[in-house]
């Protein structure tokens, strides 16, 4: 990965235009590739400024405070969007903010969150935001045991899948090997669920590298290494777990589930630093949320 060498001019960018909203936003393509997430932050704040309506600021902002595990933060700034929005606003408005909820519902895991049940007129938006939008309200609804919620989002990707057929987007059909495998372990065929997942992270792995906010908006070899947890395979998850941070350098996600598998698997050394890295992460994170606790509790045991 070459962002490294990117930061020096990244820092520099910012302070040469102070007052450009795209230059401050520009630098957090490399604080993204890097991890960087106070950054991200910082910068995405400046370039939104009073202007927080749903749009690709306030998505970088949005997502980097949810690596931050500042989930109220987040869900007050995707409120705000979506209340400031206009009724008659353009497809890639309402694209982003359903992309923004999308996000929202995978990183927090906040499964009966009422913004799943936010009406959003979808029409006319981009094929890949209509296919995030189906996978995390599938998603949600299954972990839930919403399992007819989960199907017919299901077939909602299956839509948007076929009509992506001509343009040859992948990620739709992505989400929808996801979400199929979800739904697949749910029912106790693991082995149809660990199928669907290795041609689901073959597919991503093929895709251009792109830094920011991941396009597959829950990572394949994130939820694979999840899945395979769940299977009891933890040596395997943690491998899956290492490559998803390979792509996405300290994504709390990734990080909590590369503890917990290194940990299961007897790698008490690797699990150390994950947790390490997430408590970095989440120096600023809300009081108890999912693995904060666990995170905190390695450091008191350690010392």
């Amino acid at each position: 990965m070459h962002a490294p060498l990117g930061l020096s001019a990244a820092r520099a960018y910012s302070k040469i235009a102070p007052a450009a909203p795209h230059a401050q936003h520009m630098t957090t393509h490399i604080f993204v590739a890097l991890g960087m997430w106070d950054e991200v932050v910082s910068q995405n704040e400046i370039a939104v400024g009073d202007r927080l309506l749903p749009g690709h600021y306030t998505s970088w902002l949005a997502y980097g405070l949810l690596q931050q595990g500042r989930h109220a933060d987040a869900l007050a700034l995707l409120e705000k969007v979506r209340g400031n929005m206009r009724p008659d606003a353009s497809p890639n408005r309402r694209g982003y903010l359903a992309s923004m909820r999308a996000q929202h519902q995978v990183s927090t895991a906040s499964w009966e969150s009422p913004v799943a049940s936010w009406e959003l007129d979808l029409s006319e938006v981009g094929l890949w935001r209509r296919a995030r939008d189906a996978f995390a309200i599938g998603f949600a609804a299954l972990r839930r045991g919403d399992r007819a919620g989960a199907e017919a989002a299901l077939a909602r990707l299956a839509d948007v899948v076929a009509d992506s057929e001509e343009d040859g987007s992948t990620v739709p059909r992505i989400l929808e090997m996801e979400l199929g495998a979800a739904l697949a372990l749910a029912d106790g065929d693991s082995e149809r669920a660990v199928t669907l997942m290795e041609e689901a992270t073959a597919m991503e792995d093929a895709m251009p590298f792109v830094f920011g906010p991941p396009a597959v908006v829950k990572p394949t070899h994130e939820l694979f290494g999840e899945m395979l947890l769940e299977l009891d395979r933890p040596a395997d998850a943690q491998a899956e777990f290492q490559r998803a941070l390979s792509l996405a350098p300290r994504r709390a996600l990734s990080l909590l589930g590369l503890a917990r598998a290194a940990e299961a698997s007897g790698d008490a050394a690797t699990a150390e630093r994950a947790y390490a890295t997430l408590r970095e992460v989440w120096h600023r994170a809300d009081p108890g949320i999912p693995g904060l606790a666990e995170a905190r509790r390695t450091a008191s045991a350690r010392d």
